[in-house]
């Protein structure tokens, strides 16, 4: 009886080890607690965001300008994590920007629109909790155009400049489950607006701009 005391004792604290140890069906393939996560395999996710951009400064005078300071709009993303710190994905964003054409001569619009088409590497510093830093770099193409105002044109969305944009910010991923996630990202964009086209009356220039922008998304991994 009295050895039997110690050895229960033994026992009882042993089993918590032994049950940490034990395999769990995650994914693909069994992994072991505080083993690396599960979202850090190999798989595709898409999304959806909420963006808010302001123009720090541009390159066109201020009777020239044709965004304004600040604008706001929406994206959707898709891409493909490929292990434990990159990640592949493509971006497209559409943001508004009132008052954009300032006093260009002879053009009278209410709005000016920003489309961008990116693709995006994201470097994440990958953690086993549920927040997950990274770094996001990026290029690709930019539409714009505005809504007109006078009589012939109400209400008519148009194109009047094409141009490159590039990226470079700081995002955060919050896990929710292995499924889905939220974050927020900010990141610094360069926007390099063409001559714009499309217009009889008023002066044409060239506009780069420098922008910062934040954005608050969703996004569903498969």
């Amino acid at each position: 009886m009295r050895r039997f005391v110690p050895l229960l004792i033994v026992a009882l604290t042993s089993v918590p080890a032994l049950t940490r140890a034990q395999p769990v069906e995650i994914g693909d393939g069994p992994v072991l607690f505080g083993e690396a996560c599960d979202r850090h395999r190999t798989h595709g996710y898409i999304g959806g965001q909420l963006m808010g951009i302001g123009a720090v400064g541009q390159s066109a005078l201020k009777e020239e300008r044709y965004l304004s300071r600040f604008g706001g709009g929406i994206g959707l993303f898709g891409g493909v994590r490929l292990g434990p710190t990159v990640a592949l994905e493509g971006n497209w964003t559409f943001a508004l920007h009132d008052e954009a054409l300032g006093d260009i001569e002879g053009v009278d619009a209410q709005s000016l629109y920003i489309m961008t088409v990116t693709a995006d590497l994201k470097l994440y510093l990958p953690t086993d909790n549920p927040l997950e830093p990274y770094l996001q770099l990026g290029g690709g193409l930019l539409m714009s155009g505005g809504i007109h105002l006078d009589d012939r044109q109400s209400g008519q969305l148009a194109s009047f400049s094409t141009g490159v944009t590039a990226s470079a910010g700081l995002g955060l991923d919050v896990w929710v489950t292995r499924h889905l996630a939220f974050g927020a990202r900010t990141l610094y964009r360069a926007l390099a607006l063409g001559e714009p086209e499309g217009y009889e009356r008023g002066r044409r220039f060239r506009n780069v701009v420098h922008g910062i922008s934040v954005d608050a998304f969703a996004t569903i991994h498969f």
